[in-house]
């Protein structure tokens, strides 16, 4: 029999979630040990502590870093099957195996959807094979940073789960086959549905209004029609085994109907996996080393597990300190870049604040980044990436132009709530005060999902309807929180052609540029700063950090023009030792330091 009830549509979804992990070995004891953190001095204090047990928890705070070790050893009965470990032990962590770092996991003081937790190891385990599993925890700042505006120092973690288990990859598969459905039905769902069923009386002339509105209406019903034909199929009423049974049916069942479900969408949202770091603000500039190093291990992973999975990665700073403190993981980022599945991105040293550096310091930027990205990674990028700087001044077309950048992607204009007119276009080219032009793009974020409501309110709300129909989107968990995740892949992997939402590709940011001017590129131009009105205070707060930017500034003119006049005389330029001076003026440009707001 049939049912409508989302209730009880999700309690069946909830037990196919669950049926996913098919065998589960405990892992309830962990040897422990305990350090202090440096940055790239590495540790201090290191302690041995103990065995701790799933249930336990521990406390962390900041630099505080805890390390988990055991060992297991593959079952019998796990052979041939997909094998991971499942891992929440609070906070984040860089995951290693058998030495190698592998994987990074993130979890929360309380349980919640939006966490990092599985390890992914072979697609097909073999019995009495053992791993050697360390986990390097420690703070999430993002997370602490509601307790230590209340004068916290520390929080305490709970260890929840620790196992070796397997996958069912059907079960999974037909989990978010159902899982995007429901979420689409809830999004182009008619309005007066969902009021109906609240039990509110309408007034008739409402109720037409309602009606008049919902034209997506078809897709929702078309939609639940599929997800209902097919997880009836579903037979939870017996034991586990008869249930897993019956899924290959439900699985074709909605497979099936999906496809009779004619396309009549033609907007596109260009999908690109995105991690933006802040080198510091919640946290010191020595935390971005391992929140660099946990991003880019967890997005590594994922290639290898997602072939189609494209990602953009900005900062050669970020990829300096990966190089010097985990060259093993710097290795495998270099062999993503070469396969073209990792996009450089951003050409500056940091995402640098455009309104307090000198205009040296904007060129020095570019030419650090660039060349950094062509000596280390051999590649020449076009893009300026600074998603979360707060406005440009109006002299950067010139010297981007003059670096040889073509584009910018920003976003943070669209942020309105201190007033301010709403910046009109997403694709333009931007005209600086030379007359200077950079084709750009704007979304409206750099930490989007992917779930089906998130697609229809970012297409809907869009500024620029009339002459746009694509549409970038940076996914991911950003300002370190590591990037995207396993869930949003397998989401958009179901949404290439979901119906009632726009279509969607997985691509790179160069070839939504190139797609774009094929078509004719930007109508539209937009001549002089781009102001950004939401976040104040950055010609005046942290005064003492601004100060000491120019004096550097200043200080390293004064360097390099008397020792080129001295080079005539003989004197040995001390290249190396400048050019370190300029990269730390570099990174403290970054753009929650030198305005301050970190």
């Amino acid at each position: 029999m049939k049912f409508s009830k989302d209730s009880i549509f999700r309690r069946k979804l909830e037990a196919i979630s669950d049926a996913v992990l098919e065998d589960v070995l405990l892992m309830p004891d962990w040897q422990s040990r305990s350090a202090m953190f440096l940055g790239k001095d590495g540790y201090t204090g290191e302690t041995e502590d103990g065995v701790f047990h799933v249930g336990d928890t521990w406390e962390c705070r900041d630099d505080f870093t805890r390390w988990f070790t055991a060992s297991v050893t593959v079952p019998e009965s796990f052979a041939g099957k997909p094998l991971a470990l499942n891992l929440e032990f609070g906070g984040e962590g860089i995951v290693r195996v058998n030495g190698k770092i592998i994987s990074a996991i993130t979890s929360y003081l309380e349980p919640r959807d939006a966490t990092r937790t599985r390890v992914v190891l072979s697609e097909s385990a073999k019995a009495g094979e053992t791993y050697q599993v360390e986990i390097e925890a420690h703070l999430n700042y993002m997370e602490f940073n509601r307790f230590r505006r209340k004068g916290g120092v520390s929080i305490r973690y709970t260890i929840r789960t620790a196992a070796l288990v397997t996958i069912n990859r059907a079960v999974e598969s037909y989990y978010f086959d159902i899982k995007t459905a429901l979420d689409g039905i809830h999004t182009l769902e008619n309005p007066l549905e969902k009021v109906l069923k609240s039990g509110a009386q309408l007034p008739e002339e409402v109720v037409r209004f309602f009606e008049s509105v919902s034209k997506e209406d078809f897709y929702a019903h078309k939609l639940r029609e599929a997800a209902l034909s097919s997880i009836t199929c579903v037979d939870f009423d017996f034991d586990r085994e008869t249930m897993l049974a019956s899924i290959p049916k439900a699985a074709e069942t909605f497979r099936a109907a999906m496809k009779d479900i004619s396309s009549s969408t033609h907007g596109v949202i260009k999908f690109v996996g995105q991690a933006h770091i802040d080198t510091a603000w919640l946290w010191p500039i020595r935390e971005s080393i391992r929140k660099s190093a946990k991003t880019l291990s967890n997005v590594c992973a994922l290639m290898d597990q997602y072939p189609e999975f494209t990602f953009a990665f900005s900062q050669p700073q970020l990829f300096e300190f990966v190089k010097e403190n985990y060259p093993e993981l710097y290795e495998r980022v270099k062999e993503k870049v070469k396969s073209g599945q990792f996009e450089l991105v951003g050409n500056t040293w940091v995402e640098m604040d455009t309104n307090i550096p000198s205009g040296e310091s904007l060129v020095r930027q570019l030419v650090h980044g660039m060349r950094y990205f062509k000596n280390e990674l051999g590649v020449d990028c076009e893009i300026l990436w600074l998603p979360d700087t707060f406005g440009y001044t109006a002299a950067l077309p010139q010297i981007l132009k003059s670096c040889g950048i073509k584009y910018l992607v920003t976003q943070k204009i669209f942020w309105s709530y201190n007033g301010g007119d709403q910046f009109p276009y997403h694709y333009f080219t931007w005209q600086g005060m030379d007359g200077s032009e950079i084709v750009s793009y704007l979304p409206t974020s750099y930490t989007y999902t992917t779930n089906p409501k998130q697609l229809i309110d970012v297409w809907d709300n869009r500024v620029q309807k009339d002459s746009l129909d694509k549409f970038l989107l940076p996914y991911g968990y950003g300002d370190g929180g590591g990037g995207p995740s396993r869930d949003y892949i397998e989401f958009a992997l179901r949404e290439q052609n979901l119906e009632g939402c726009p279509k969607l590709e997985m691509t790179h940011p160069s070839k939504v540029f190139e797609d774009l001017e094929a078509e004719g590129g930007p109508e539209n131009t937009y001549v002089g700063e781009l102001y950004f009105a939401c976040h104040r205070g950055v010609y005046t707060s942290q005064a003492s950090v601004k100060k000491g930017n120019r004096k550097s500034e200043l200080a390293l003119r004064e360097a390099e023009m008397w020792g080129s006049l001295a080079m005539q005389d003989g004197f040995a330029f001390p290249y190396a030792e400048w050019d370190a001076d300029w990269k730390k003026v570099l990174l403290n440009q970054f753009h929650d330091i030198l305005p301050g707001s970190s």
